[in-house]
């Protein structure tokens, strides 16, 4: 007999579906409220509490600096214009659109307007993880990640070119996981994103490696499915997005000097930021990676391949270097959360509408509310700031009263410097004899010049700046090279405080 209603046992009739689409699209919006909450709270409190934080690099004021010239003299610098060592040979700005966002927000706002601009960056990362997270696990476990992560790679939080990449490289894994997960091509929009980014940081070539890795993955496994359309616009995609990593003022110049940078191994063993991170002074780390390492083995959550070969690069870079572990500890929650979510049913995300979780259950029926409070408590902690704080470099790395005093007795002429005072002397107009560009000094520049301010051999150390014909040397109190020249009938010292001590030759 002719049945004259719908067989539900094929599934949901239309009505069912409808609901259920817009329960899901009503929940997809509410996740992006989730994002707006997270944006403003992390704004907020950055702002308020960690103003000065942003600005404890001596690279931030070579950035501005540099910046800054690109927009007095309307163009890109292609030799070095900052230090009397190397004035006038080859050196690129190869980071040249943070470092003109970085001066734009100075010029604007001052140093307020520097950490406001370190604060929105570090907000946006948050916002695009708990957009992520919250849309595919447990609320809870999302939020909670996500606030996690946060912390963690809460001490790279440096107003650097570095954290204009750190969204980028956000969207650009959760786009890859997209492709993976649907198994499709990966857009070719991502060609655009990838010019910004190869204008932002060399942390591209990062962005460059996994397309590769995954595009390769792909294109095999469309192969041998006779998808030859997939594979197609894989190879596009990959085309498309190499091109616009070359599309820079230097063409693809940055990218080749990205990786003889990563190839000096004297600067890799000497700076701190490039060694290996040590996690036993960073115990948090440590308690997170144990945490990761027994999350995946206890609950048994297997990763797909191009999912393994993403940790495996992100991996190798945390383990290799100490700014690389925070790309590792951002890049670890994107990674895993789908394949925990699939595997593991208490990871998973509640169904749209119905929950048991009460505090979840409160946020989406008030979600609008709450993201309106969190804009009101990031506006209130803008004005308060802005008006109350004047935050400003510290001294380890801005010392103000040694250079105050070298312009007013017009005592700098040729000077040595620490160091961490290259950033600032660059920012206060004075050449430099060594600032944070080891691309433009070199490996070798660089290892004699600490061995020189160690005393290596103080004799190697004195003719070093007798040969060099310097007027005046800045540097650290606690410098070997500073003790040196304390006892030096050839040096006199003219000025000294808590951060910087300066001397000058005596005639």
């Amino acid at each position: 007999m002719k049945s004259s209603g719908l067989d539900t046992s094929r599934g949901p009739n239309v009505s069912e579906r409808g609901a259920a689409e817009t329960e899901l699209s009503a929940d997809l919006v509410t996740t992006r409220y989730y994002g707006l909450i997270a944006f403003f709270l992390v704004y907020g409190f950055i702002f308020l509490s960690r103003s000065e934080f942003a600005l404890r690099d001596p690279d931030t004021l070579w950035h501005i600096r540099t910046g800054r010239w690109i927009l007095e003299n309307g163009r890109w610098p292609y030799s070095d214009v900052f230090s009397h060592t190397f004035f006038g040979q080859p050196w690129m700005a190869k980071e040249w659109l943070s470092q003109l966002v970085l001066a734009l927000a100075y010029q604007l706002g001052g140093w307020r307007g520097v950490v406001a601009l370190a604060s929105l960056l570090y907000a946006a990362i948050g916002a695009a993880l708990t957009v992520y997270l919250t849309r595919i696990l447990r609320f809870s476990v999302a939020i909670g990640l996500a606030g996690v992560t946060l912390l963690l790679i809460n001490p790279h939080l440096l107003a650097r070119p570095h954290l204009l990449a750190y969204p980028i490289l956000a969207v650009w894994l959760i786009v890859l996981l997209d492709s993976v997960d649907r198994d499709r091509a990966p857009p070719p929009g991502l060609a655009a994103l990838m010019l910004l980014w190869a204008n932002v940081h060399s942390s591209c070539v990062l962005g460059l490696v996994l397309l590769h890795a995954v595009a390769g993955l792909l294109f095999i496994r469309f192969v041998r499915n006779r998808d030859s359309s997939a594979a197609t616009r894989t190879l596009l995609a990959v085309l498309l997005v190499t091109i616009a990593a070359t599309v820079t003022p230097y063409g693809a110049s940055p990218l080749i000097l990205t990786w003889d940078i990563m190839g000096m191994k004297f600067m890799m063993a000497n700076l701190t930021e490039w060694q290996p991170p040590n996690l036993r002074e960073y115990p948090a780390a440590m308690v997170y990676l144990v945490g990761f390492i027994l999350v995946i083995t206890g609950f048994g959550i297997r990763l797909c391949l191009p999912r393994l070969v993403m940790l495996a690069i992100a991996a190798w870079l945390g383990f290799s270097y100490t700014r690389g572990f925070f790309l590792f500890v951002l890049m670890i929650p994107l990674i895993i959360a789908r394949p925990g979510a699939r595997q593991v049913a208490f990871l998973s995300a509640q169904a749209p509408g119905r929950t048991d979780d009460p505090v979840l259950r409160f946020f989406r029926g008030e979600a609008r509310g709450i993201t309106l409070i969190c804009c009101g408590f990031a506006v209130s902690a803008t004005l308060f700031t802005w008006h109350l704080s004047d935050p400003e470099p510290p001294l380890a790395v801005a010392p103000n009263g040694a250079i105050t005093y070298v312009k007013e007795a017009n005592a700098a002429g040729r000077v040595f410097n620490s160091y961490d005072f290259g950033g600032y002397l660059i920012f206060s107009g004075i050449p430099t004899y060594v600032d944070g560009r080891a691309d433009l000094y070199g490996d070798e520049f660089l290892r004699k010049y600490f061995e020189a301010v160690n005393l290596l051999d103080p004799q190697v150390s004195l003719r070093l700046l007798d040969d060099g014909k310097f007027d005046s040397a800045i540097l650290r109190p606690s410098e070997p090279l500073a003790k040196l020249l304390e006892a030096s009938a050839t040096w006199r010292q003219v000025y000294g405080d808590r951060s910087a001590v300066v001397f000058v030759r005596s005639h």
